[in-house]
């Protein structure tokens, strides 16, 4: 068990954390950093896997890499703010995870990941590009009052369990996907509007095809 909630996490300490997390077994993870500042780029690519984890309301500073990694048991990453982009290709998450209300201020690449289970970024905000290419999910992953204010690229992405974007907001770009019906509920805002004084009525407007 870790934990280091609310702390202040430098660089130093976080690769002995990292090193506590590659050497006991996934099935033994329960790692709590919910609230610390995490200082520095965090790299798990040398885990392979990750047990139970919570990172609510943390905020990591310098860019989170988990390429490949497995996610074996529930994460949550709820109000957790990436300052400097994520990175999770080919990722794999076998149980449910959440980015509900988290902030992504760079490049969010989610390209190729399988989803085993439900997934959640009902209300987040993405000011970066949001790479979503490839990936499989089996439960539902919702996007429901989420912010995009970049690109989004969903091509060869297969949602075998559903997805929904209720009143999702798309600022001034669309979203690219094989399918664009799967946007139907979903909100473009025009180059042209003002955000902060356009009637929420001025957002209802269906993504093109």
């Amino acid at each position: 068990t870790i934990i280091a909630r609310g702390v202040e996490v430098a660089p130093e300490l976080w690769d002995e954390l990292r090193d506590i997390m590659r050497t006991v077994p996934a099935a033994k993870h329960v790692i709590n950093l919910d609230g610390a500042v995490v200082n520095g780029s965090v790299s798990l690519i040398e885990i392979e896997e990750l047990g139970q984890a919570y990172f609510r309301g943390t905020r990591f500073e310098g860019t989170f890499d988990a390429t490949g990694v497995s996610f074996t048991k529930p994460i949550t990453f709820s109000s957790a703010q990436f300052r400097d982009g994520l990175d999770l290709t080919r990722a794999s998450f076998f149980a449910d995870c959440t980015f509900l209300e988290a902030d992504f201020f760079g490049d969010a690449t989610f390209s190729e990941v399988n989803f085993s289970s439900g997934a959640s970024f009902e209300s987040a905000t993405f000011l970066g590009p949001v790479d979503l290419s490839g990936i499989t999910a089996l439960g539902l992953v919702s996007f429901n009052y989420a912010e995009v204010r970049n690109s989004l690229d969903a091509r060869r992405s297969r949602f075998k369990g559903g997805v929904r974007w209720r009143r999702t907001l798309f600022a001034n770009v669309a979203p690219l996907a094989d399918d664009h019906t799967m946007f139907k509920e979903a909100r473009l805002l025009r180059p042209s509007v003002d955000p902060s004084s356009a009637p929420s009525g001025s957002f209802d407007v269906g993504v093109p095809e």
